[in-house]
């Protein structure tokens, strides 16, 4: 996707400013994911898989803005249906997540 958005977003020689910000912003999106992917028995089940999915989702809600806002011509006016639902969805399932996780992850306290 960082690829993708960057050689279209060469194309606009208005956005080619924009592209490390858009790398630096992909990559600390996908460092949630991998936060979310990495709790993975250390939380209740319903609690890893809520916030998995809703991180997944978070990355696609903002992968369908830079290609709708900055990887093509003109934006899609029903790309943002999709977004706003992404999005929503996405926030709601971090938000259980983290209502079902309690404040420290299971065996984080263990001593050797």
């Amino acid at each position: 996707m960082l690829s993708y958005l960057w050689v279209h977003m060469g194309a606009f020689p208005e956005r080619r400013p924009l592209r490390p910000a858009v790398v630096f912003y992909g990559l600390l999106i996908l460092g949630m994911a991998i936060g979310a992917a990495s709790r993975w028995k250390q939380v209740e089940k319903a609690a890893f898989w809520q916030g998995l999915v809703g991180a997944l989702l978070f990355v696609l809600s903002d992968s369908l803005i830079g290609l709708n806002y900055l990887a093509w011509e003109r934006p899609l006016s029903v790309i943002a249906a999709a977004i706003f639902l992404s999005y929503a969805t996405a926030q709601a399932l971090l938000v259980q997540a983290l209502c079902l996780t309690p404040h420290l992850p299971k065996g984080y306290l263990k001593t050797p």
